[in-house]
């Protein structure tokens, strides 16, 4: 007995059996493997199967154990997570229905070139990702030539940290007001600290009692590891930041009644944030700011995404104005992250008139020129603030000439 059945890309499958029963299991068995990548491992296999093969086999074996030493051919789990990212957020979504022996470089380069004027390290790693994809199916024999060989990167932000706009601020401010992050999220702008120094911040780091108030901070999360609490990369790293007056009484509030060594920012269960607790709760968090700016939602509540795809490829939700193309409905800006609100902390410190030594200090840099970079990107208001120094030193001269002449 024969029977055929497609895939759920539409993919003939043939099978052979004596009985009924057989053939059910051949099917049920060849549809296990196609779901684990594992069905013929051929030019012929979907891009999404190779796809999941090639991490399995190639990528997630590589990852090393928190605390465990590096050695030549691993990474970080960190590292292997982007991998995954990359691949499961950009590449299965548009290209996955292709047959392997079927991709070509245009089909690649047209995914780099979506990709255009989001993050130069977001865009080079993806198309790392690629690289190394492909280039493990060409030495494999799986494809007769390398589709990645020669891709070109589209034009990308180059990477510089940003400040808040006045608009994001405003609106980041009003969503911390209830969202059950915004006290954290507050706290990353009054300090100015990175979020991996916010998760093993414990009660008794908060100085309270003192003239100035003030956090201590002297651990962070170590690279490449969700939960392993260090000291700072530097000495520098070490430092004690003045905590603003309108902050205290919240933060007095959030921890009252709490042990010394309790963690500031706890996850729900009481244990200590890890990497993937924050970017859950920054992800969270910017979901709420995006809907406060008017992000498009379904019904369902889900905002409209570029990544929404069908299996074959195509645009899940087509732009209205655009079939071809996928709904955006976002409108909170890609390069919204929480190092946003530590380069807008350093750039308030600028416009407070806090020496630039001083702000180094309390930024933890070890190197003055990473600080001074900051400094230096000036806007409008800063323009403005100049103007008016200068027009009052040239009043203090006068009258300085003035004086003078009379005596």
């Amino acid at each position: 007995m024969r029977r055929v059945w497609r895939d759920e890309n539409g993919e003939r499958h043939w099978v052979r059996g004596d009985s009924e029963q057989e053939i059910a299991d051949k099917i049920a068995e060849q549809k296990f493997k196609i779901k684990m990548g594992q069905d013929k491992i051929d030019g012929k296999m979907t891009v999404k199967a190779w796809a999941k093969n090639w991490l399995h086999e190639y990528i997630d074996p590589r990852a090393r154990e928190p605390g465990e030493p590096k050695k030549r051919g691993t990474m970080t789990q960190k590292s292997c997570d982007m991998y995954h990212q990359k691949t499961d957020g950009y590449i299965i979504p548009a290209l996955g229905h292709y047959r392997l022996c079927d991709v070509r470089d245009i089909h690649l380069q047209k995914l780099l070139n979506t990709q255009k004027g989001l993050s130069d390290s977001h865009v080079k790693k993806l198309r790392i990702v690629m690289e190394a994809m492909f280039t493990q199916a060409f030495n494999s024999r799986l494809i007769h030539f390398n589709p990645a060989a020669d891709l070109e990167l589209p034009a990308a932000e180059s990477g510089k940290r940003r400040s808040l706009t006045d608009y994001e601020r405003q609106v980041i401010l009003e969503v911390a007001k209830t969202h059950p992050h915004g006290l954290w999220v507050r706290f990353l702008l009054a300090t100015g600290i990175r979020p991996g120094e916010s998760a093993p911040l414990q009660v008794y780091d908060l100085i309270f009692d003192d003239p100035q108030p003030r956090v201590k901070i002297y651990k962070d999360i170590e690279s490449g590891t969700e939960d392993r609490v260090s000291a700072p990369k530097t000495e520098a790293g070490n430092r004690e930041i003045p905590l603003p007056q309108y902050i205290i009484p919240d933060l007095k509030k959030a921890v009252a009644g709490k042990p010394k060594d309790a963690w500031v920012f706890p996850f729900k269960d009481g244990t200590m944030l890890t990497e993937t607790r924050l970017s859950n709760n920054w992800q969270s968090f910017l979901r709420q700011v995006d809907l406060a700016m008017g992000a498009e939602t379904t019904p369902n509540g889900h905002i409209y995404d570029p990544k929404d795809r069908l299996s074959n490829g195509k645009p899940k939700y087509p732009d209205p104005h655009d079939p071809k193309k996928p709904r955006n409905g976002h409108k909170v800006a890609p390069d919204l992250t929480p190092y946003c609100l530590r380069h807008t902390y350093c750039t308030d410190l600028q416009r407070k008139g806090v020496p630039l030594n001083v702000a180094r200090y309390l930024m933890g840099h070890t190197n003055i020129a990473v600080t001074a970079n900051i400094y230096t990107h000036n806007g409008e208001e800063e323009v403005v603030m100049a103007g008016a120094l200068i027009d009052g030193l040239a009043f203090e001269n006068t009258a300085k000439k003035g004086k003078a002449a009379d005596a």
